[in-house]
């Protein structure tokens, strides 16, 4: 008796089965290709005329008619993708309307209107769809280059476009141009640029690269292929025939449309394959016969291309395809020799190029040669290879680069990361390869492997699916990143939710299985294309794959598990606060989790700037990744890692100058104060920081080296018999932090008035703190102060609101954290350009800063009113104006006063208020800064991280003193 999931594998097999034979006859008949038809490349064919009989004509009036049929009611050619097609589409094949139009010139007639008609509707799209593109962080392949070339082909038809990224645009144009060489084409090595000559017309002599064709075309690209048809002196027969067989056989049928690559047959058989093999399917279920013949298909093709080969036979060899085809012989136990690919596709970075002579590195490029390295039976001879790709795409994640150049789903990038880092871990688990770096293996691949976790179960819809548009195909991604995982110790107490999200997933795919060859525009190239094959084979490897236990040795296990205890300990106090009430402990417990793989490296790092002087139990250490990691999760803002880790670094610095200051420097006499002060002052070098932003000669000043603290200048007011054994090592530890601080790898990158800013700010930060131990002294000199009771402070010799404004609000960090934040930000858009561009920017930007420490100031003194009474330090309701009017000084400091109650309300009424000031101030900035653009986005995304934390910080001072507990000297 069959059960309904025996029944369901069946089907499963027999339509993988179905899928491998479709390959197999293709490739037989050297005609594969299911790649969706592109109105980009269909323009460029309907533009080719030829004479016949003496008259010229239209080659394929067909493809001008699919044109014609498929122009949008807003004038347009889009694409659900993204703004990127819709402009490519919408240039060709206005582009091509101009064109037919000039032809029809002399005909006054209702065609000639008509197509001038659909022209100006397919102009206004055009600019519409300009004005909303974001140059900087465009991903198809060659726009720099294809979009100038067609905005200057439509120029000469009459028609010109502003819009806010052209200057971007030509300024990338121009980069990238000038490396350009027309030699380059005429020499006897294929180029990536065959592949889009159409940009090349009127820079190149066409007649001179004929000897590029390969089955007809020009890299099989029908667009480049017509663009070489039209400008060559004489009519190339066979060019046209490949144009024919693509409109016969490509994905359009002989509807007049074309792909915009032809064949695929290499591409479409590397990618199903060993994606169906490694999910579990048998040679036995796929078919043996036709699994044979497309090994063979495949060895013999890579001999030819002398161990690389391309997406299709003969075509511009990619590292990409060479290293699925390797993978897909070594999944069927044949021979492989990785040396050869290594040693072609290797760059000086030791990463891996797609094509040779790739400016940067393709994070799919590089896990699909690791993964091929992985699977070869001598996979330990290419050690130092793996661990340099390992590297690569680890550090591609910790920065947060990881949109792939060839697919435009995170998904599709996560499950690869996982997918091989997995592999790569069992590898070193059993014995195969040696053991990772440290940095590697303690540090890098836990925290990677958690976050994609950790954002793949948090990203998923309701129904089950993921992504916005939920295709099959970016679903299945995210199932097999789940089974990928599974085995995860980190994650084995979450075993049961990670189980249903897997379940609901591939009920999904179930429900929706008609959809799993439907064209999904995932993929990249000139413009996005969807692959029926690649779609269908990994819904297939997502119902398949299984999931199930692994044993991990005693050298891995520790540094991939997460502390159950501790891991229940924070979410569950986390859950407690009103911030994170409205998630469920699931969500609380992922982030709780990825934290703490932050841990460890914090642990090491922080103890490297500043060495730890007080023995107080380190209580907050665990608190600070988690604060920072469970707002980037759990408000969906998934920032990089690298940007998460420099703020966990900054926020445990800062606590240790706390307690520096507290246990330390708060014992010292007021003269050696003064020498701190001297010191801390001298460090910051402001003044000199500042002549040179006046001079615009930064770089004589800031690359002063840090002078010493001791020598006689500092010390000059403290008699050397007396100097106080702790000022040297105070003294030493500060040094460490300015300089860590100054010396940090974002700041150094920061704009020079980002970064005097950041100076100034860090040195107002230190200084006040000895401004508050001044007012502390002064406090405690009044007379003796009761624990646990208000005194009023009788001559603060300032208003509590200047106070909680300067000195009150400075010394929390907050503001001087912001413009760490700030150089950040500014240095990750652009080099040593400012973060915000215009007044209104760096006045909102700065006042939100200002208020931030304001509330942070407020809400760290009413969590801490009672540790602050025991010791004798000033709070907030100290201050005078929290006391009634008329109460005697004596009464203040000897008899009872306000009651602590009615102080903490007044305290807590002052602190909401300057948190909705702060909710303003950040909804003014984020408008300001607008979410269009991916460079202003992250930026606004990057301080919307800072203002939660910063306010889920304020719930925490509510919910408990972070802050370490200390003695006063004189309790005995």
């Amino acid at each position: 008796m069959f059960s309904k999931h025996d029944s369901e594998a069946t089907a499963w097999d027999s339509q993988a089965n179905s899928l491998v034979k479709d390959l197999a006859e293709g490739c037989a008949k050297t005609s594969l290709c299911s790649v969706t038809v592109a109105i980009y490349d269909t323009a460029w064919v309907s533009m080719l005329r030829k004479d016949i009989d003496g008259k010229t004509e239209w080659l394929f009036p067909e493809t001008f008619r699919f044109i014609l049929d498929n122009q949008l009611p807003d004038g347009g050619w889009g694409s659900d993708s993204s703004t990127g097609d819709g402009i490519l589409n919408t240039m060709a094949a206005l582009l091509a309307l101009k064109i037919h139009e000039d032809v029809l010139k002399s005909d006054c007639g209702n065609e000639l209107d008509g197509l001038r008609e659909r022209s100006s509707r397919a102009q206004a799209c055009l600019q519409s769809l300009l004005q909303i593109w974001d140059v900087e962080t465009e991903s198809h392949v060659g726009f720099e280059i294809l979009v100038p070339a067609l905005l200057d082909m439509i120029e000469r038809k009459g028609l010109y476009f502003t819009f806010p990224g052209k200057e971007a645009l030509l300024a990338l144009h121009s980069f990238k141009s000038k490396e350009f060489n027309p030699e380059i084409l005429y020499r006897n090595v294929q180029t990536t640029m065959l592949h889009s000559l159409e940009a090349f017309i009127g820079k190149i002599d066409f007649d001179r690269i004929s000897h590029h064709k390969r089955f007809g075309s020009m890299m099989g690209s029908p667009a480049s292929t017509a663009a070489y048809l039209m400008h060559h002196s004489s009519w190339d027969t066979e060019a046209e025939q490949y144009i024919r067989r693509v409109i016969a056989d490509g994905s359009g049928k002989g509807t007049g449309a074309v792909p915009s690559v032809y064949p695929t047959a290499i591409f479409e058989i590397v990618w199903v394959i060993p994606t169906l093999l490694r999910a579990g399917y048998h040679a036995a279920n796929l078919g043996q016969e036709e699994l044979e013949g497309i090994v063979s298909y495949l060895e013999r093709h890579l001999e030819n291309q002398k161990g690389v080969c391309g997406f299709a036979p003969e075509v511009l060899e990619d590292a990409d395809d060479t290293a699925k085809t390797i993978l897909t012989l070594a999944l069927r136990d044949r021979a492989v020799h990785p040396r050869l690919m290594l040693e072609h596709f290797h760059s000086p970075n030791g990463s891996f190029q797609t094509y040779v002579g790739e400016r940067n590195g393709s994070l799919s490029a590089n896990c699909n040669v690791l993964n091929a390295l992985l699977e070869c039976p001598d996979s330990v001879q290419y050690q130092d290879s793996i661990e340099s790709i390992s590297s690569f795409i680890c550090e591609a994640w910790w920065t947060g680069n990881i949109q792939d150049k060839w697919n435009i789903s995170l998904h599709y990038s996560m499950m690869l990361l996982a997918e091989n880092l997995m592999s790569l871990l069992r590898n070193c688990n059993e014995g195969s390869l040696r053991m990772l770096p440290d940095h590697l293996l303690q540090h890098r691949i836990p925290i990677v492997l958690t976050q994609i976790l950790t954002r793949t179960l948090l990203t998923q819809n309701a129904n089950g699916s993921w992504g916005t548009k939920q295709y099959p195909e970016v679903t299945a991604y995210a199932v097999l990143t789940l089974s990928a995982t599974y085995s995860l110790p980190c994650v084995e107490q979450l075993v049961q939710e990670i189980g249903s999200a897997l379940e609901r997933g591939r009920s999904f795919l179930t429900q929706h299985r008609k959809r799993w060859c439907e064209p999904q525009y995932i993929w990249i190239e000139k413009v996005t294309y969807g692959c029926p094959k690649l779609s269908e084979a990994y819904c297939l490897a997502a119902m398949k794959a299984k999931e199930s236990s692994y044993s991990w040795n005693s050298s891995l296990l520790p540094l991939l598990a997460a502390a159950p205890k501790q891991a229940s300990q924070l979410s569950g106090f986390l859950s407690t606060l009103p911030t994170f009430q409205h998630l469920s402990p699931y969500s609380l417990k992922l982030s709780a989790i990825e934290s703490l793989m932050f841990l460890p490296l914090l642990k090491s790092a922080q103890a490297d700037i500043l060495p730890r002087q007080s023995m107080a139990k380190n209580e907050y250490l665990s608190f600070i990744p988690c604060t920072w990691v469970t707002v980037n999760s759990c408000c969906r803002l998934f920032l990089e890692p690298s940007l998460l880790w420099d703020m966990m670094l900054l926020t445990v610095c800062n606590f240790r100058v706390d307690e520096c200051m507290e246990t330390t420097v708060a014992a010292f006499s007021a003269e050696e104060r003064r020498c701190v002060e001297a010191g801390i002052s001298r460090l910051c070098n402001t003044e000199n920081v500042q002549d040179s932003v006046r001079t615009e000669r930064p770089h004589e000043n800031l690359a002063r080296p840090l002078y010493g603290l001791l020598d006689a200048k500092v010390t000059s007011g403290v008699h050397a018999k007396t100097v106080n054994p702790g000022l040297a090592e105070t003294h030493a530890t500060f040094r460490s932090y300015i300089n860590a601080m100054l010396e940090y790898p974002s700041i150094k990158q920061a704009s020079v008035s980002d970064k005097f800013a950041f100076r100034i700010q860090l040195q107002q930060f230190l200084l006040s703190h000895l401004r508050q131990i001044d007012h502390n002294t002064r406090f405690s000199a009044q007379g003796s102060l009761r624990a646990q009771e208000p005194a009023t402070f009788l001559d603060p010799l300032i208003s509590f609101y200047d106070w909680a404004h300067t000195t009150g609000a400075q010394s929390v960090s907050a503001l001087m954290s912001f413009t760490f934040l700030t150089c950040i930000l500014g240095a990750a858009s652009t080099a040593y350009s400012d973060c915000f561009a215009t007044a209104r920017q760096k006045y909102l930007s700065q006042d939100l800063g200002a208020r931030i420490a304001v509330m942070s100031r407020l809400y760290n003194d009413w969590g801490s009113m009672t540790r602050d009474f025991d010791e004798g330090n000033v709070n907030s309701v100290n201050f005078p104006e929290f006391h009634e009017a008329g109460l005697t000084a004596k009464a203040s400091v000897d008899g009872p006063g306000v009651g602590i109650e009615k102080l903490k309300d007044d305290l807590l009424a002052l602190a909401e208020y300057e948190r909705k000031c702060v909710d303003v101030a950040a909804e003014q900035l984020e408008k300001e800064l607008g979410t269009g653009f991916g460079t202003r986005q992250k930026v606004a995304k990057g301080f919307r991280l800072f203002t939660d934390v910063a306010k889920l910080y304020a719930d925490i001072y509510l919910a408990r003193d972070l802050s370490n507990a200390i003695r006063k000297k004189d309790s005995g």
